[in-house]
């Protein structure tokens, strides 16, 4: 539960500085109520920060009576425009949540996901996402390490621009990432919720 406040209040905080900057930039930004990105001239880069809950969908942990908890998600991309409404990405994503045994052992279990994505925007301010690309899991406590080795991953996400103007957005997000492992036998499903923070740099600035 502490998470889950902890990204409610920094979406809110966001709220007042983001909302004034769309202000100042109001004669020369305008917001983003239609496609108006020029793919000639900007490149994309974001940040993201969620709540998360990570499921093993196969036999990866081998821990049936395990009981994990909210755990933590981070997620980094950049990419090009192609057009006003798609852009092609690179995404690198973790999940990190502790998982106990019983109330005294505790594990601490990570996925960790590297993706070429392609992101579609459906109107102006909802977006959604696909990719695949290489997964890792790795889980650990105080005394042995284990994991899984590297597998492939598939990513789907969800996302609306709760405030935009021509070059930055604050974004809600939902994503997904499947980890298979083992010949795609056993699988490591990681859900988050949270929000992200993007930029469409021009590229000549750079």
């Amino acid at each position: 539960m502490n998470h889950i406040k902890a990204v409610l209040l920094v979406a809110i905080a966001c709220v007042p500085t983001a909302a004034s900057a769309d202000g100042a930039w109001g004669t020369r930004k305008p917001r983003r109520d239609s496609f108006d990105r020029d793919p000639d001239r900007q490149v994309a880069f974001g940040l993201g920060f969620g709540v998360s809950k990570i499921t093993d969908t196969g036999a990866v942990t081998s821990c049936a009576a395990c009981r994990g908890t909210t755990g933590l998600e981070l997620d980094a991309h950049a990419g090009v425009l192609m057009s006003p409404q798609l852009a092609l990405l690179g995404e690198l994503q973790f999940n990190i949540e502790k998982v106990y045994a019983d109330e005294h052992d505790g594990s601490t279990s990570l996925q960790s996901a590297a993706m070429f994505a392609a992101r579609f925007w459906l109107t102006p301010r909802v977006w959604v996402q696909g990719g695949a690309g290489l997964a890792n899991f790795h889980a650990a406590d105080r005394v042995n390490a284990h994991g899984v080795g590297t597998g492939f991953s598939a990513m789907g996400a969800f996302g609306y621009e709760l405030l935009s103007v021509t070059t930055i957005s604050l974004d809600l997000q939902a994503r997904v990432i499947e980890g298979r492992y083992n010949g795609f036998d056993d699988g490591i499903t990681s859900v988050s919720f949270g929000v992200a923070i993007n930029t469409y740099v021009y590229k000549y600035a750079l």
